[in-house]
């Protein structure tokens, strides 16, 4: 099977950005590819000297005749640039291969995202890692068994007893995929549980041991002062409560 192209690693020209001037012909950006634009009898044309020639085609925007209701914010022509690939199907920009030898659309080329050609254990292993580097936690992303809750010591308990509770060499009950992660600082309490329920869910969807996603959004309760609470009461008497 042969690498097909990948996306990230091409020179991505966006046709709108080459007709914003109004020269004809010029330099590529990032490539150094000289080119040109032309009219002709069989319509718009974009040529790459040495790649080739593409046609340029536009799809109006809205009502061209007569609405200035957002001119301001529009492109100065008021319409959508496209280039036409060899099948005919119409893309925004142009890649070119970084050794230069090969240009065209990304359906001209099957050119395809550097994350679509990754293996879906790689991408979910990669996502760990960064996650993982952003709480602070010294764990491999390969090992998919474990399961990282936040520390939730009830009031009153002692930090090393409640710690005990989960590490298999005090307590033989412990469960030995479960490990404590202590927020980061400065970190709000409610990124802190974003991150740890992604990091729980790309463990995968056929595991042993599934775990409760975290409440982003807590119900809070609402405080009566005491005038208020006092007039309940006083209002409640009255009705025979």
């Amino acid at each position: 099977m042969t690498t097909p192209i990948i996306i990230n690693d091409c020179h991505k020209i966006h046709i709108r950005s080459l007709f914003k001037s109004r020269n004809h012909q010029g330099i590529l950006p990032g490539c150094h590819l000289p080119f040109r634009t032309y009219l002709s009898d069989d319509g718009f044309w974009l040529e790459i000297v040495g790649l080739g020639r593409w046609k340029i085609v536009g799809q109006p925007i809205g009502n061209n005749v007569g609405d200035h209701s957002e001119g301001w914010r529009r492109p100065q022509w008021k319409a959508f640039l496209y280039v036409v690939g060899q099948d005919g199907k119409r893309c925004k920009f142009l890649l070119i291969t970084k050794d230069l030898k090969r240009a065209g659309t990304r359906l001209e080329l099957r050119a395809v995202f550097r994350s679509q050609w990754t293996k879906s254990n790689n991408r979910r292993k990669a996502s760990r890692a960064r996650i993982l580097r952003q709480l602070g936690i010294l764990h491999t992303p390969e090992n998919l068994s474990l399961v990282f809750i936040p520390y939730l010591k009830p009031k009153g308990q002692h930090l090393i007893t409640y710690e005990n509770e989960y590490d298999p060499n005090f307590n033989k009950n412990a469960d030995p995929n479960i490990r404590l992660v202590q927020r980061p600082f400065n970190m709000k309490l409610r990124k802190f549980y974003r991150l740890l329920n992604r990091l729980n869910r790309t463990r995968g969807r056929k595991i042993t041991n599934p775990v409760k996603p975290l409440p982003i959004y807590p119900v809070r309760k609402h405080r009566l002062d005491i005038e208020t609470k006092a007039l309940l009461e006083r209002m409640a008497r009255n009705r025979g409560y």
